[in-house]
């Protein structure tokens, strides 16, 4: 009995916390009472919540049976017999919860849905993993390296290098006093195993790539030169995306990017090419949400003049028998080979969208979309300070493209557009 009292004394709180929480208005859906327990629960609950004086209607509306032809009751020799109901239309996706990797996974035929590649484990976002790009003929010992020092030029890649160096780098303090201690200290709490043997490799690497000056839009700027008030470390986002009936694909989004190229009179740009063919071929529905993480958002400049970008470190493995030095797989063309291969430029297109959305609702005395100047993935590997080499304003291992005016707001709309 005392069990009873305390089990009904916990649902009348339950029930009082639940039906006077709302803000505007609460439902209550119950069953016609038919034993003394279960009157006495209806009748004291209801009565605790009609006696609220911050109760201001309560309408009571009596369930309806349904006539005996409802598809889900049906009668044989007068006793009732549930059957499940039968689905008499067709039925349309309306929504999906998306990310970058899974839309290239989807448009390559590796997930038969575009949902399948999102990992719960890490909690829905993106984990775009880093892939070591295997080359045919490939003999480490006829390629030198063609500088100096390239601490982890050869060492082996993978997913699983590039998921602890991703953490190495979010950890660090770029703008430390003693850059290399900072590193060593990282480095120890987070590389294990086998990877440890080669530590002095890690941090002679990491240092040289903070170092380098990153060349294109970027200028003179190393990432040591930004402080951790000026860097957002994996920063995760989920934003919405179009209505179904709007009918928008990865290809509107290829358009907007050569329209607003072609506006600014840069018909030659370097991503021409890739983004004609998501104007062509890339037809992956974009509905629902979309979510991410990006490694890192960069804000460079003064105060008042502050440029953002997207960037992402990897980790990819592009020296290759045919490259007359190591270093030389990593010139801009090859980058933009390999950028195209994995998709990265539409991976950076997505993430400056959800930058411009975030800068719009937080920042909204700066213009967002000017503000974010474009991207800037550093394949680390090849960043080995002031002796990388640099070719037409461009540094080896480092990519980076600016966006043209307008970009991302009209990236924006398409996205989020609705049915016209």
């Amino acid at each position: 009995a005392l069990r009873d009292e305390e089990e009904f004394a916990e649902k009348k709180r339950l029930f009082y916390v639940a039906m006077t929480r709302g803000k505007h208005h609460v439902s209550l859906v119950h069953a016609k009472a038919t034993t003394a327990k279960d009157l006495r629960v209806t009748s004291t609950l209801l009565e605790d919540v009609v006696n609220e004086s911050d109760t201001s209607c309560i309408q009571l509306i009596p369930y309806t049976k349904p006539p005996k032809s409802a598809p889900y009751a049906a009668r044989t020799h007068d006793k009732a017999k549930l059957v499940a109901a039968q689905l008499t239309r067709s039925l349309r996706q309306t929504y999906q919860r998306l990310s970058f990797s899974g839309l290239t996974k989807y448009h390559r035929g590796v997930v038969a849905s575009p949902v399948q590649a999102i990992d719960p484990a890490q909690g829905g976002f993106d984990d775009d993993d880093d892939i070591i790009t295997i080359r045919s003929g490939y003999t480490e010992s006829t390629v030198e390296m063609g500088v100096p020092a390239m601490p982890m030029g050869r060492l082996v890649g993978g997913t699983y290098f590039g998921k602890v160096m991703h953490a190495v780098y979010e950890h660090i303090d770029f703008s430390a006093t003693d850059l290399e201690t900072e590193i060593a200290s990282v480095v120890d709490n987070v590389v294990v195993g086998a990877l440890a043997e080669h530590r002095d490799e890690l941090i002679q690497g990491v240092l040289l790539s903070l170092r380098t000056p990153l060349g294109g839009i970027m200028g003179e700027t190393s990432l040591s030169d930004i402080s951790s008030h000026n860097r957002l470390a994996e920063m995760n986002f989920e934003m919405g995306l179009a209505d179904i009936d709007a009918q928008v694909t990865v290809s509107d989004m290829g358009a907007t990017v050569e329209k607003c190229l072609r506006d600014a009179g840069r018909q030659d740009d370097i991503l021409m090419p890739y983004v004609m063919g998501l104007r062509e071929s890339f037809t992956t529905p974009l509905l629902g949400l979309m979510n991410g993480s990006i490694d890192a958002l960069l804000r460079v400049g003064a105060p008042g003049n502050e440029r953002y970008f997207i960037t992402d470190y990897k980790t990819n493995r592009l020296d290759h028998d045919g490259v007359a030095t190591m270093i030389d797989g990593y010139s801009r063309g090859a980058l933009l080979e390999e950028m195209e291969h994995h998709d990265y430029p539409l991976q950076a297109l997505i993430y400056g969208v959800a930058v411009y959305r975030h800068l719009r609702w937080t920042s909204p005395d700066i213009d967002a979309d000017a503000a974010i100047a474009g991207m800037a993935y550093f394949f680390v590997r090849a960043m080995v300070g002031l002796d990388t080499p640099i070719v037409d304003g461009h540094r080896h291992g480092v990519f980076t493209w600016e966006a043209p005016p307008g970009l991302w707001s009209q990236l924006s709309d398409v996205m989020s557009r609705s049915a016209q």
